[in-house]
């Protein structure tokens, strides 16, 4: 059984066994303004990279009784996000989750696979 999941730290969370319909996952992270530029910054532990390039991780793979093996990760940039969006306090991301041959969508989603909106509280 393949499932897909959330990565918060080192641990997936939220796994969804597939096949799914839509899929929710909930990421609260915390947003600053970053150094001179004043872009969005995410904190928190499902934010992941620099400071500059921060994403979440969606992991692909299997649960084992309690032990996750994972067989493959896509990273969801967060760099398409901006204050107005963000004045919301929630958005929402739809990802494509596979790829063009059919397969686990893995390594960092282009845009064209995500669309961003703002969400009502």
């Amino acid at each position: 059984m393949i499932w897909l999941g959330i990565q918060r730290g080192k641990e997936v969370v939220q796994e969804v066994r597939l096949p799914a319909g839509a899929i929710t996952f909930d990421a609260e992270l915390r947003v600053s303004a970053d150094g001179a530029d004043g872009m969005p910054n995410f904190l928190g532990p499902y934010a992941h990279g620099t400071s500059r390039d921060r994403f979440i991780y969606l992991c692909w793979g299997c649960r084992h009784t309690d032990v996750w093996v994972g067989f493959r990760r896509a990273k969801l940039s967060l760099s398409q996000l901006t204050w107005e969006m963000l004045q919301s306090n929630r958005v929402l991301a739809k990802v494509h989750s596979t790829d063009a041959k059919g397969g686990p969508i893995c390594a960092t989603i282009r845009s064209e696979y995500v669309t961003w909106s703002s969400a009502a509280d």
